[in-house]
């Protein structure tokens, strides 16, 4: 029984020792390593080197990372995987094994890899508001998005992850900008869907400031008036009122940077002081009006029944009752365009005055003079004043 003992132990080491040796001997299947190259709204490729020995792999994608929903099982020969008919916007997880044939090619699969579809193209994309300095574009969500891409100037020039975006715009650089949605995976893949577009939008000055609006001409015998503004938009809007709130108010809609675009056809009542402003405007792709702020007040008035007479070395000025007036300031040079001196800064009550003098010296028989009247009020000049051209003194 001793023997017997002995020789079972030593049989036992020996089949031990071989089973070590055969263990060690065999060399384990390389992992296969995926990544994914292209993305479609409806399909994913996905790429992995080619394995030694491998005839046939065999893949599966599930919708989730435990693969406890597969959507999708198949060999396939090749190292390059379309895999199509998945839903926009989504996340998969795809592995895959390598083998001899069918039977095996399933085998010790791959670690997961996430892969992601890109979603649909916005169904609009609009231009909504403005500024100083830029647009404000709006859009749907896309299904799936983890965010934007914005597309202007040829170049992107910003991402976002939300549905409103303001564009800085660019003068020159036309009005065209496209809207990328993308998803990106856990691996740092984007897949970037179809663009919507915007064609027309602009920046919107806020706040015209009063150098940049005034009247550029008044045929004050006919009773028009012509103004203009300069500045960002789609449209400018211009409101006059009378200073004493007696009279007609003036409201005129017309274009940015035009000279003759917002006239005033015999609406303003003579002899009244008015008071007028502008702000500009956008016109948002669903044709809604968005403003800015009104600007500060100019004056103008258009003087009733003005008259000079020119006669024993004076100058004789009148003119009708004025209302919302509440100086006029009376000046006279020796040409048109001369240094004019103030003869009188006068009560609004007043209705003549009596030129005897151009600064110091008396008027001079036979001589031309160049006189002209400024309507004021508190809050400022008016932008159409009187003038008497070339007046002979006699």
């Amino acid at each position: 029984m001793k023997k017997m003992r002995n020789s079972v132990k030593c049989l036992v080491a020996f089949f031990a020792m071989a089973t070590a040796f055969c263990a060690t001997g065999v060399t384990a299947k390389a992992a296969v390593t995926l990544q994914q190259v292209k993305a479609g709204e409806s399909s994913v490729t996905i790429q992995w080197n080619q394995q030694t020995g491998a005839k046939l792999y065999g893949y599966e994608v599930a919708t989730d990372a435990t693969f406890n929903n597969i959507v999708q099982s198949d060999e396939t020969s090749s190292t390059n995987l379309l895999l199509s008919g998945l839903s926009a916007g989504s996340t998969y997880y795809v592995r895959v094994g390598y083998g001899s044939d069918f039977k095996n090619c399933k085998n010790d699969m791959s670690a997961p890899l996430e892969v992601v579809t890109a979603p649909v193209e916005p169904t609009a994309v609009k231009f909504v508001g403005a500024d100083d300095t830029t647009a404000t574009l709006a859009y749907d969500a896309c299904a799936g998005a983890t965010g934007y891409d914005i597309e202007y100037n040829n170049g992107i020039v910003g991402t976002t992850t939300d549905t409103t975006y303001r564009l800085p715009v660019i003068d020159g650089a036309g009005t065209l900008v496209r809207v990328y949605p993308y998803r990106t995976s856990s691996t740092g893949f984007k897949a970037t869907g179809s663009y919507k577009l915007c064609s027309d939008f602009s920046k919107l000055t806020t706040t015209i400031s009063k150098d940049n609006f005034g009247m550029v001409d008044a045929l004050t015998n006919i009773n028009v008036f012509y103004f203009a503004a300069v500045g960002y938009g789609n449209g400018v809007d211009l409101e006059a009122v009378p200073v004493n709130g007696k009279g007609n108010v003036i409201n005129i809609t017309g274009s940015l940077n035009s000279t003759y675009s917002l006239r005033s056809d015999n609406q303003v009542t003579k002899g009244t002081m008015y008071k007028y402003r502008v702000r500009a405007y956008v016109t948002t792709t669903d044709n809604q009006k968005v403003y800015g702020n009104w600007s500060d007040y100019r004056y103008f008035i258009n003087t009733k029944d003005s008259k000079y007479v020119s006669s024993g070395k004076k100058i004789k000025l009148k003119w009708g009752k004025l209302k919302g007036v509440s100086k006029i300031k009376v000046q006279i040079a020796t040409s048109e365009n001369g240094k004019y001196k103030t003869c009188k800064v006068l009560s609004s009550k007043k209705k003549t005055y009596n030129i005897t003098k151009c600064g110091k010296k008396p008027l001079k028989r036979g001589k031309k003079y160049w006189v002209k009247i400024t309507y004021q009020t508190k809050g400022g000049e008016s932008d159409v004043y009187g003038v008497a051209s070339g007046v002979t003194v006699r």
